[in-house]
């Protein structure tokens, strides 16, 4: 009986052995089967800068943070251009922020033109998955127009009996500007152009108003003005500077005189 039963537990020992190895090797084969780890999640985005309704003008610099649980690829940013829908690769940095400069205005076919445009940027990550967020600006690359009404007339040679106004305690200066972007600031200066060679400036000071603005110098020194007796006769001229939202600045202005002539 010893001998029988020794014969037989050796055969179940074989058995279970040979049983224990199917069972080990069916699990190591439903482990190859199931490959590299699965990406589940598509990427995450943002666009940190500029900000939804911002007024640029130049080259706009498109940032953000992008990150993917598994591996991200990169970073597209796709904008309109006169040349149909342009896309760039964004600059992807290790700890997951990106940036893409964008050239705008009319000088090249793939320039972003001026108005309000969607900027997409785009997160693709390894596996193929993608996920976008978009942002809204206005582009404005041309200075506002500025028009003068107050002086209503200056002394130009080329105009007949065109002369010169006169003013004794204060000169008053105004007009309107016009710009597709908001108007910030108007900053008028007025010179004592005695040497025309050597201007002198009286003063600068901001305008009350944007769209339509004025602003008044005093003259005289008893006055809080900066002229004496000695600057009578003296010509005086002034500049106007208009900046927009977008930064542009007036470089030119037209006079009343000269719209109605």
């Amino acid at each position: 009986m010893k001998g029988k039963n020794t014969v037989i537990a050796r055969i179940a020992g074989a058995i279970l052995a040979i049983s224990l190895g199917l069972t080990l090797a069916t699990c190591q084969a439903v482990n190859a089967g199931l490959g590299p780890k699965i990406d589940l999640y598509p990427p995450t985005i943002s666009i940190s800068s500029p900000t939804a309704n911002a007024y640029l003008k130049g080259t706009i610099a498109l940032q953000g943070k992008a990150a993917d649980d598994m591996s991200l690829k990169s970073v597209e940013v796709t904008y309109p251009s006169a040349s149909g829908s342009k896309t760039l690769t964004a600059t992807l940095n290790t700890d997951g922020t990106w940036t893409c400069n964008i050239p705008t205005g009319t000088t090249g076919t793939d320039n972003l033109p001026d108005g309000q445009q969607t900027l997409v940027a785009t997160a693709i990550a390894t596996s193929g998955k993608t996920t976008q967020t978009s942002v809204i600006v206005n582009v404005d690359n041309i200075p506002p127009t500025v028009l003068v009404s107050t002086p209503n007339s200056y002394f130009n040679p080329l105009l007949k009996n065109s002369s010169s106004p006169t003013f004794s305690d204060y000169v008053d200066i105004s007009g309107s500007a016009w710009d597709p972007s908001p108007i910030t600031s108007v900053q008028v200066t007025l010179w004592d152009n005695k040497v025309p060679s050597a201007p002198v400036k009286i003063g600068s000071q901001p305008a009350d108003g944007t769209n339509t603005w004025s602003t008044r110098f005093k003259l005289k020194d008893t006055d809080g003005g900066a002229l004496t007796k000695q600057n009578d006769g003296d010509t005086l001229t002034y500049e106007i500077n208009v900046t927009d939202a977008a930064g542009n600045q007036s470089t030119y202005y037209y006079h009343q005189q000269d719209v109605a002539s």
